[in-house]
């Protein structure tokens, strides 16, 4: 078998895995030898194991069956594993040799094939990130005018990929008139390397008539050896709905930017250092500044020079502390004309929660400042035209309260006198007679000090110090005799003598007296007639009370007593002003004026706290 002999000397010498085998009867597998090489395949970490899952043998019977029988050799390629787990990819060849015997070689094409899967995968890897992307691309022979458009690109405008011409043409005719003009320019400018790459966003018409907007990006990525741009590449991305959103976001900011303009009330913007921004024209009509010379820290110039200090302090407390801006002061123009404003601010906060800056209003209040002052005034005309009705009032008991003690003086005077021109005037008797003479004339002076002082407004006046006993009997100067004079019970309950509390003393006699002078005309004529006045020491607090025994004030009425105008008394007879005012004097005291509904009888009560200084145990 000489040519047996001379199969198995090639496969000794071969250099590569080599071996032969034969096949007995067509099926039948006998090895006939192999190389060094081959024998070291699956040890080797050049060769790896050619053999795979199957045993080689199985691999080379059914292969060389096939050889044979189509007389030529048969290649195919196979994955294997190596004893250390590693994939390889072998090539193997079966060539028949002669009756029923055949020869095998093996090369290992692992690195060959690591890079064909590797240029496989980067290919799926850019198709499926175009794909995500959802943008068309095109490839552009700037020489020749053909273009590549992608199945995207022609979806994108609502064709099939073979109904758009592969040239030029098909985009430069989709692309709206008003617009290819410049496209074009900005196309030249990257061909003559002015930009980094071409980018612009067009509108583009569809297959159906529609216009869409395609931002639309390239760069050239084959020049000629004389620098003339040879192939160009990149993407159209639709962004209609972007350039809808865009186009309503500038139709908002128009509308607010007119309705800012056009708003009646002083709009001011600034940055989160507090410098102003943005003023418009209703701000610079109420300051008196130009918006020019309102930016930056110019705003400041319009605030009034008394008023700067206050404004500051506020604005750093809102600036530091947050909440709102709110404060009235005055505008003060280049004329030197003041006028009142308010103004509000609100912090403006960016998407990670920090304040970026602030916005607010200025209110020219200058007229309801006015009006305010003009309600001041008229509700003090009020007050004094009040207290001069209640004096009218009690002008008969006063009369009579001042005529008795100057009748007292004038007696004794005579009887002095009298007695002085018979000679019977002892020294004694002399300094009896002058004594009393004092303690009268200190009656009328204590008469006379609180006739000025319930006359007076006393709006302004401090509270002092005063006992409680003596202030209720100096308010009972006024009303005592015409109370007792119509034959009405008089009880007075008051706190020990050195009971003191810090009060308004003229504004709180106007009260206590026209609620004496309402309990007066309530009872008067009555058979059971009385009235009761009484102070007593609530907490850090006095009480006020005058109750008396009238017929009450029906529970229909109760809710409108203390409103301006409104009165119980017979038409002509009072002016509706008295409890109202008197409400608004107890209230800027920072105290309460009440009905005491679960009285049994009509019981007006008035609640001052915090204004007491000493205390004692009450008396009668």
């Amino acid at each position: 078998m000489p040519e047996l002999v001379a199969l198995l000397r090639l496969v000794r010498e071969s250099t590569s895995p080599i071996g032969a085998f034969a096949l007995r009867g067509g099926t039948s597998f006998e090895e006939l030898g192999r190389n060094p090489d081959a024998e070291g395949c699956g040890q080797a970490p050049a060769r790896a194991d050619l053999y795979g899952a199957q045993p080689f043998t199985t691999i080379l019977e059914r292969r060389g069956q096939e050889s044979l029988s189509a007389g030529r050799a048969v290649t195919f390629e196979h994955r294997c594993v190596g004893p250390g787990g590693a994939q390889r990819w072998c090539q193997l060849t079966v060539q028949p040799v002669g009756p029923q015997r055949c020869m095998w070689l093996a090369a290992d094409i692992t690195p060959a094939k690591v890079e064909e899967v590797s240029r496989l995968t980067y290919a799926e890897r850019l198709d499926y990130a175009v794909r995500g992307m959802n943008d068309g691309i095109w490839d552009w022979r700037v020489d020749t005018g053909e273009v590549y458009f992608s199945p995207r690109w022609c979806e994108m405008l609502g064709y099939a990929p073979d109904e758009v011409p592969q040239h030029l043409s098909s985009w430069s005719e989709s692309v709206h008139p008003d617009d290819l003009p410049w496209v074009l320019v900005e196309v030249e400018r990257h061909f003559a390397r002015q930009t980094e790459r071409y980018e612009t966003t067009h509108r583009v018409r569809t297959k159906s008539g529609e216009w869409r907007w395609i931002l639309d990006r390239g760069e050239v990525v084959l020049w000629s050896s004389d620098g003339r741009p040879l192939r160009m590449v990149g993407a159209h991305t639709d962004v209609t709905g972007q350039k809808h959103i865009e186009h309503q976001l500038r139709d908002q900011e128009r509308r607010t930017a007119a309705l800012m303009q056009l708003a009646p009330v002083g709009i001011y913007q600034t940055d989160e250092a507090g410098n102003c921004i943005f003023v418009n024209e209703a701000w610079c009509n109420i300051a008196g500044l130009s918006p020019e010379e309102a930016l930056g820290s110019g705003w400041a110039r319009a605030i009034h020079p008394d008023d700067l200090e206050a404004v500051g302090a506020e604005w750093q407390r809102f600036v530091t502390e947050g909440g709102l801006f709110h404060l009235s002061f005055r505008f003060v123009d280049k004329n030197g004309v003041s006028r009142h404003v308010l103004s509000r601010a609100s912090r403006l906060i960016n998407d990670h929660g920090v304040p970026d800056g602030t916005v607010g209003t200025v209110i020219d209040i200058t007229s309801e400042r006015a009006q305010e002052e003009a309600l001041t005034q008229q509700r003090a005309q009020m007050a004094a035209s009040s207290r001069l009705a209640a004096l009218g009032e009690m002008a008969g008991g006063l009369a009579h309260e001042l005529n008795t003690p100057l009748a007292v003086m004038l007696l004794t005077v005579e009887q002095l006198q009298a007695q002085e021109r018979e000679g019977q005037l002892p020294r004694e008797r002399l300094m009896r007679g002058l004594s009393r003479l004092e303690s009268t004339l200190g009656r009328v002076t204590r008469i006379m000090k609180s006739l000025r002082n319930f006359a007076r407004d006393g709006e302004g006046d401090a509270p002092e110090p005063v006992r409680l006993g003596g202030f209720i009997e100096d308010v009972l100067y006024f009303c005592r005799e015409r109370i007792l004079n119509h034959g009405i019970r008089l009880n007075v309950q008051i706190p020990a003598p050195e009971a003191e509390a810090r009060l308004g003393t003229t504004q709180l006699a106007q009260v206590l007296l026209n609620l004496l002078n309402n309990a007066h005309d309530a009872v008067v004529g009555q058979e059971l007639a009385w009235i009761e006045v009484s102070a007593e020491v609530v907490g850090d607090g006095v009480r006020f009370a005058v109750t008396d025994s009238g017929p009450g004030i029906r529970e229909d009425l109760r809710a409108r007593i203390f409103e301006p105008f409104f009165t119980t008394r017979p038409v002509g007879q009072g002016t509706g002003l008295g409890l109202p005012i008197s409400k608004g004097l107890i209230e800027r005291m920072g105290g309460r004026l009440r009905l005491d509904v679960g009285a049994p009888s009509t019981r007006f009560v008035v609640e001052l706290p915090g204004v007491l200084t000493t205390q004692g145990e009450p008396s009668a």
